[in-house]
């Protein structure tokens, strides 16, 4: 009889502890945003400051990037977000300079680019993270090992 009731006790924390689970992990899959399309752009053809102008592009990277601030995913290269990209390429913009500086994490020097130059690099960086984290929704499965992954 002791026997049979520890049995069923199991069986039914089992079942409450699976559907526990299952719900959260529905409640996760449907707080997952969209990011509005971004999986289908060609970072190429959008951030093409030759066709499209500096100006075009610059919008485009700025629109981007604020739903990439919203869920966390804003690049940083070279020690500068892509917000401080962006903010250096409207200064360089108001003041008529061609090149924009690079600086790092300290705040110190590091190099110079160009306004075209990083003016795609801003927005190939805001439409890629938000690509990526698309993508990782279906593909980060193939990082855990065993599960997929063959080495």
């Amino acid at each position: 009889m002791k026997k049979q009731l520890k049995q069923g006790l199991m069986l039914v924390s089992t079942a409450l502890l699976l559907s526990a689970c299952a719900s959260d992990s529905e409640k996760m899959a449907m707080n997952i945003p969209s990011y509005g399309g971004v999986a289908d752009l060609k970072v190429k053809n959008v951030c093409n400051v030759e066709n499209m102008g500096v100006k075009s592009v610059l919008a485009s990277a700025t629109k981007y990037n604020v739903l990439a601030i919203q869920n966390d995913l804003e690049f940083m290269r070279l020690g500068m977000r892509n917000s401080q990209y962006i903010s250096a390429i409207n200064a360089a913009l108001k003041s008529g300079d061609t090149n924009i500086t690079i600086l790092n994490k300290k705040k110190k020097k590091t190099g110079s680019v160009s306004l075209e130059y990083a003016t795609w690099r801003a927005c190939a960086f805001a439409i890629s993270s938000l690509q990526q984290a698309q993508e990782a929704k279906t593909t980060w499965r193939l990082a855990v090992p065993g599960d997929g992954y063959k080495y």
